[in-house]
Formats: C-alpha cells, structure tokens, sequence
C-alpha cells in the first residue's frame, strides 16, 4: 500500500513539475486542474452544463428508444419470416460493418445540425447490434415454438 501510494505521489509530482516547465496552454499541472475540476462541478465556470447535459441524456435516450423498438421489430420480422431473414441478413451486416464515421457527414446532410442528426446517428449505432442480436437469436429458436 505504500509503494502504491509512493508511486501515485511521484506520478502528481513529475505532473506538477512537467506543468510548470512546459508550455502553459499545453500543460497544466495538477495544482491548476484540480481547482479548474471543482469549478466545474459546481457550475461556477459553465452555469449551464446541467441544462446541456440534459439535453444530451435525453438525446441519447431517444436514439436508444428508437433503436430499441426498430431492431426488436426489424429482428423479430426477419428472424420469423426465414426467407426474408437470409435476404436480408446479409445486407444488415455489411451495413453493420461500415464504420460509424461514415454515417454521420450524410445525416448532417439530410437532417441539419439540430438534434435530429445526433439522434439519428445514435439510432443507427444501436440499430443494426440489436436487430443482428435479435435475428440470430430467433434464428436459435425452433420454428414450432415461434408459432
């Protein structure tokens, strides 16, 4: 335990000196950081960070909803019906497999700046896991239980 905190100690304190030696607009030490962190936190510097965060919890859970109750159904329809699920199946994974950061230019796009092209782009994030989580998962079930 104290070679633990003897390492923690030397850590702040190389941080300390490598702060105040470097350039300030780089480097901030620990001692500048710490107080910067509790003006933070007690909406002293930024007033109104509770409001924008949440704005952005509620953005999220939106885009979560959505996803939700598309992938479930997407998943469900595709793994029920079997014909449909092996057509498309295979087009939802190649879409799952392009990275996320190519999505969101296009939604800016079509969708603007607002919260309309957040919420969009944290609907496709969630969208394509759960519909392939929930196809697979149909697709274990014996058809007869389906029924």
């Amino acid at each position: 335990m104290l070679i633990r905190a003897a390492i923690l100690v030397g850590l702040l304190g190389a941080w300390e000196i490598a702060g105040r030696l470097a350039n300030p607009l780089l480097y901030v030490p620990p001692s500048a950081a710490v107080p910067a962190l509790g003006r933070l936190l007690t909406l002293h510097s930024y007033p109104d960070l509770a409001e924008h965060l949440l704005l952005t919890l509620r953005e999220i859970l939106v885009a979560y909803g959505l996803a939700i109750a598309a992938g479930l159904g997407c998943g469900f329809a595709l793994g029920v019906n079997r014909l449909v699920g092996r057509a498309y199946g295979p087009i939802l994974a190649a879409l799952y497999a392009v990275p996320a950061v190519v999505w969101y230019p296009s939604l800016m796009l079509f969708f603007g700046l607002d919260a309309a092209s957040k919420i969009a782009f944290g609907f496709l994030l969630g969208f394509f896991p759960i519909t392939l989580a929930v196809l697979a998962g149909i697709r274990q079930v014996s058809p007869q239980m389906l029924v």
